[in-house]
């Protein structure tokens, strides 16, 4: 959920209205897309400690194990990738 701190939003109003909405869409979108890479990351960190717990109380680990740790590392680098993206599109000035 995006909030913009007083000086943000008093910044932002000396904006016209239409740059105003642009501002505060692409913010909400690079809000959401942060908030999905903390969720993916919780999610990796989550299968990893399992992974390691079991590993530690002497399970073998299996080879669908290894690839469910992939398979997320992957989703992860794409969400991150969208949000590099994301933050390269924005010019400063």
């Amino acid at each position: 959920m995006l909030k913009l701190t007083a000086s943000e939003e008093e910044s932002l109003s000396k904006l016209p209205k239409i740059e105003q909405i642009l501002v505060k869409t692409f913010l909400t979108q690079l809000s959401d897309q942060k908030e999905k890479v903390d969720i993916q990351s919780k999610k990796l960190d989550e299968l990893q400690n399992e992974i390691h717990r079991r590993k530690d109380s002497g399970e073998l680990l299996s080879w669908e194990d290894v690839f469910k740790v992939d398979y997320e590392m992957n989703i992860l680098e794409n969400l991150l990738e969208e949000l590099r993206s994301m933050y390269n599109q924005v010019e400063v000035v």
